[in-house]
């Protein structure tokens, strides 16, 4: 699929510069055909540097781009720029890989549950997001609906420090590993906090993170990589501790959401590979997804979220608005929450 993709929509693969640019050129015998006005070709160019896809779009070379967060006021107010936040399904996770065969301590539901008391969340929206995000109670983001049956739409864990080490002494995993002069739990196991290079936000959160964990006393490290390398080890291996993620709906429901976070491979869920399985939350995960009686649907996403939270395979951080900044001169752009790009769709048209 990757070397020779297929499709029937409008435009087909020209080629594919691996890590450097994808180009994309019009399917001549596209069913919606080419009456009006569509682009020739797409190109999708890669760029780790911020600095580097914020020159673009200023000078004109790039006509959207990611454009992190924390650097939007760079390209909020320059003539030809718009920058626009719209509403959307867009959700912030931190994986947490529950198999034991990986890290014995993360396997342990309370470890995951003082853990996320330890992720400083309004700091992160702050910070990471520069206040263009909110916080998400569990699996299922605002805006969906049996989104209140999530602790009634309002976070279950929030920045408590203190918990987080009562939890940690209650279950016995004490500070009893000196390292220079500091005392550890775990007996110093370093726990590996994974992004995908490039993404400013989760680097930022990472760099919380990693700070809040060494006041509780659990080593951790950073590391970057790229996205096929992240994914290869996140799908292939269980070579991974936790890992900053998100998701983007694939169909307007919220079985899109819990299933793959709070399924379990058994019933063929567990998208991120993270090893959690509870065999009631299956059973009404499947409930929620087949019935189509909004009441049975919310009782069961209620009994499947009250189980999972009290030990999380994931840490919901955020739900973010969308922001991706284009030049004006690019016509007939909407966003869409379920279809992030349609090329089809849009044009150039200069003054």
């Amino acid at each position: 699929m990757k070397e020779h993709p297929m499709g029937t929509g409008p435009y087909m693969l020209d080629h594919w510069t691996r890590a450097t640019e994808i180009v994309m050129v019009r399917n001549p015998t596209y069913w919606g055909g080419w009456e009006g006005k569509h682009p020739e070709r797409v190109v999708i160019k890669y760029a780790d540097e911020p600095a580097t896809r914020i020159l673009a779009l200023k000078n004109g070379d790039a006509d959207f781009a990611y454009v992190p967060y924390a650097n939007l006021e760079d390209v909020i107010g320059e003539k030809g720029i718009v920058v626009h936040p719209f509403d959307s399904y867009d959700v912030g996770l931190l994986a947490i890989n529950t198999k034991a065969s990986n890290n014995e301590y993360l396997a342990k539901g309370e470890v995951r549950k003082a853990l996320s008391y330890a992720f400083d969340y309004e700091t992160a929206i702050e910070n990471a997001w520069n206040g263009y995000a909110t916080t998400l109670p569990g699996a299922i983001p605002k805006g969906m609906p049996y989104y209140e049956t999530q602790n009634n739409g309002q976070p279950y864990y929030t920045f408590d420090l203190a918990q987080a080490e009562q939890i940690l002494d209650d279950a016995g995993y004490a500070k009893d590993y000196d390292l220079d002069g500091t005392m550890y739990r775990f007996n110093g196991t370093t726990i590996r906090l994974f992004y995908n290079a490039g993404n400013a936000e989760r680097e930022t959160m990472a760099v919380m993170f990693r700070a809040a964990l060494d006041e509780i006393g659990i080593l951790s490290s950073i590391i970057a990589e790229g996205w096929p390398q992240l994914l290869h080890r996140m799908y292939t291996t269980d070579d991974w501790d936790m890992m900053f993620i998100g998701w983007g709906p694939d169909y307007n429901d919220p079985d899109d959401y819990i299933a793959p976070f709070m399924g379990s491979a058994d019933i063929g869920q567990d998208t991120y590979n993270t090893g959690w399985k509870n065999e009631t939350v299956d059973a009404k995960i499947l409930e929620g997804k087949y019935s189509a009686d909004a009441t049975v649907r919310a009782a069961a996403y209620k009994t499947a979220y009250d189980i999972y939270i009290q030990e999380p395979s994931f840490i919901f951080l955020v739900q973010r608005a969308y922001i991706r900044p284009w030049r004006d001169w690019v016509q007939n752009y909407t966003y869409n929450p379920v279809r992030e790009w349609y090329f089809y769709d849009y044009y150039k048209a200069y003054e």
